[in-house]
């Protein structure tokens, strides 16, 4: 916890030095508070009866944060519509994570999509699916992130979290990132796209990407393995999908396999033994 802690207050240090008096008008008095963000567009986005990814799940995650801030609203502040001129920007920013031509076209076909929910790529890929307001949703998830990054970099939040959706560690460059069969569920990498808004918009040498899911986050690996200041550790089940990449090498990248059915005390001593030593020498 010593060690935690002290690496926490390293972080937060940086984080003052790169704070601005010209930043955003933020509706957050008082002492900063954890920021939540989620916009309804999310839940707009449709996927088909079988994946796991719904629409439900936007909805259930935003029932907890606002239970949460009646509960605790001296130490949650939530924001329920990301502001238009993040809209805007995340939209002007898709070129720091993705080609132009990435881009066009899965934007064009998600609005050429109908209301039910259809499958985007085709081919390999039997996951990724949308319908015709995926594309803002994406967009709103992007923008969502962004957002959160200036309000805690602006220090108006001492954290935030985004429940937004469609996801998108799986998403690089372009379609099937790094040679993987399929996007996911994803569509546009939030993640990438927010450390790479920290780096490149508001000067930090020094970003870090914690990706803990049961996949491994080749998208994320994919944007940001040839950017030295990013650093991205990603622990997932293996072996399991994306059933490759696991063992990609460069000195910003930490992978970290564990088995199915890992109990959190091998979580914890793998995240204890890797994870914190990258952490304090990536400072």
């Amino acid at each position: 916890l010593t060690h935690r802690n002290r690496t926490r207050r390293r972080m937060l240090a940086g984080v003052a030095r790169v704070t601005s008096s010209d930043e955003y008008a933020w509706d957050a008095p008082g002492a900063p508070r954890t920021l939540c963000v989620y916009d309804r567009r999310c839940r707009l986005h449709s996927t088909k009866p079988h994946c796991v990814e719904q629409a439900r799940r936007a909805v259930a995650a935003a029932a907890v944060v606002e239970a949460r801030a009646r509960r605790c609203s001296n130490k949650l502040w939530v924001e329920r519509t990301v502001h238009g001129s993040y809209l805007q920007r995340a939209a002007s920013s898709l070129a720091y994570a993705h080609t132009r031509s990435y881009v066009g076209a899965v934007r064009q076909r998600c609005l050429d999509l109908a209301t039910e929910a259809t499958m985007i790529f085709g081919g390999e890929d039997e996951d990724t699916c949308g319908n015709r307001d995926t594309w803002g949703a994406a967009i709103a998830a992007s923008a969502a992130v962004i957002q959160a990054v200036d309000a805690v970099l602006s220090g108006e939040a001492r954290n935030a979290l985004c429940a937004v959706r469609p996801p998108g560690h799986h998403a690089g460059a372009s379609i099937n990132s790094l040679g993987a069969p399929g996007n996911g569920y994803c569509l546009l990498n939030h993640a990438a796209l927010g450390a790479k808004h920290a780096a490149h918009e508001r000067g930090l040498k020094r970003v870090a990407v914690f990706d803990f899911d049961v996949h491994h986050g080749n998208g994320t690996v994919d944007l940001c393995h040839k950017h030295p200041g990013i650093l991205v550790c990603s622990s997932f089940q293996h072996p399991h999908y994306p059933h490759r990449f696991h063992d990609f090498e460069a000195t910003n990248i930490l992978n970290t396999p564990l088995d199915a059915g890992a109990s959190g005390d091998v979580f914890r001593r793998a995240i204890a033994n890797s994870w914190w030593p990258a952490i304090e020498a990536h400072q």
